[in-house]
């Protein structure tokens, strides 16, 4: 017998090769679902982080919210409601600036912005529609609205209200003020 030369078979070449490869392929599925829930995770907690500043706001103004009027016959009301004289969207924007600064989007790198309000759960079903339709990053306000199993309900004041945003992984999400 000759002497048996020291190395590997190209079986066992291939062998680790092919299991290099179905490990590099899982990594290369699963590091997109993994990037999606770590954005999804900084929207819910960017969006806790802005109804706890909305709570700070409260308790600032005279138990009032962003986007309510602060005068006229409907003072405390949502500014949507006639009989009020300011713009919701704007004073939404502003608080957000203002009470939690910095809170971007992590898919668009912009600051989150309220695209749109609604009052009850008729009209935030509707605004709920629209915001599936933005790029991420932009939220909408319903008033005297709560979230129960993805549903939107009424809610005794306007002082409760809701925050939608759009997830990557679970479509819409809403997050009730408390």
């Amino acid at each position: 017998m000759g002497k048996r030369k020291k190395g590997f078979t190209i079986i066992e070449v291939v062998l680790v090769l092919a299991i290099a490869g179905l490990i590099f392929v899982m990594v290369f599925i699963a590091l997109p679902a993994l990037q999606r829930s770590r954005r999804d995770t900084q929207r819910r907690n960017d969006v806790a982080e802005i109804l706890a500043a909305a709570a700070q706001y409260r308790t600032h103004n005279s138990g009032r919210l962003p986007g309510t009027a602060t005068s006229g016959v409907r003072k405390g009301w949502p500014c949507f409601m006639s009989g009020t004289s300011c713009s919701e969207l704007q004073q939404w924007n502003a608080f957000i600036k203002k009470y939690a600064p910095g809170l971007t989007d992590p898919s668009t790198g912009k600051e989150y912005h309220v695209f749109a309000t609604a009052i009850y759960g008729a009209s935030c079903r509707e605004q709920a529609g629209k915001i599936n339709k933005q790029p991420y990053g932009n939220l909408a306000v319903c008033h005297k609205t709560y979230c129960e199993d993805d549903q939107y309900k009424q809610a005794a004041t306007y002082e409760t209200f809701t925050l939608i945003y759009k997830s990557e992984g679970s479509g819409l999400v809403c997050a009730t003020s408390h």
